[in-house]
């Protein structure tokens, strides 16, 4: 994932946090994880909140092209769970 972060490629991680076989805090892992030169700065950032149509719908964390979303009450298959959100 350097390499696509490098060319400036955006990026979306996006985990329901209901999902019991590849959890949100294992994908909150391994973003933290990647080596690129702002993984410092995306460890340190804050979430935000993300609504869709006006209501919670997860929480959100962003630096430059990388970006880890926490989709809330959405199991494995988000787009099945939450297809609103997912879209």
């Amino acid at each position: 994932m350097t390499g696509i972060l490098a060319k400036n490629i955006e990026v979306l991680a996006y985990h329901g946090d209901k999902d019991f076989i590849c959890n949100w805090r294992g994908g909150e892992a391994y973003t933290n994880a990647i080596e690129w030169p702002h993984k410092d700065e995306f460890n340190a950032a804050k979430y935000s909140n993300w609504t869709v149509e006006g209501k919670a719908a997860g929480a959100l964390k962003s630096v430059e092209n990388l970006h880890f979303l926490r989709v809330y009450d959405a199991g494995h298959m988000v787009p099945m769970n939450k297809p609103v959100a997912a879209l």
